[in-house]
């Protein structure tokens, strides 16, 4: 009887090897997955960042262009010399 336990028991752990196998493939897929999706959102984040960037850079330009305009008419009017 001995002899039918320990054919049981090794065939017992081999399917549980063979599952542990398959769970530690799925495991490391998921691994990579999550590492390529982690890349994408962080280039994501910096493209954004960029845009952002830029956006306020011509903000400011605009608004420097604008108080400029607005000093330019608050300036009296000088006789052109002729």
């Amino acid at each position: 009887m001995s002899g039918n336990r320990d054919i049981l028991v090794l065939e017992f752990l081999r399917r549980l090897g063979a599952k542990l196998d398959v769970l530690t493939a799925e495991v490391r897929d998921l691994q990579h997955r999550l590492t390529r999706a982690e890349h994408q959102l962080a280039a994501s984040a910096a493209a954004d960042a960029i845009h952002r960037a830029a956006a306020t850079v011509r903000l400011d330009r605009l608004e420097a262009r604008l108080e400029r305009t607005e000093r330019h008419q608050e300036t009296p009017d000088r006789p052109v010399p002729e």
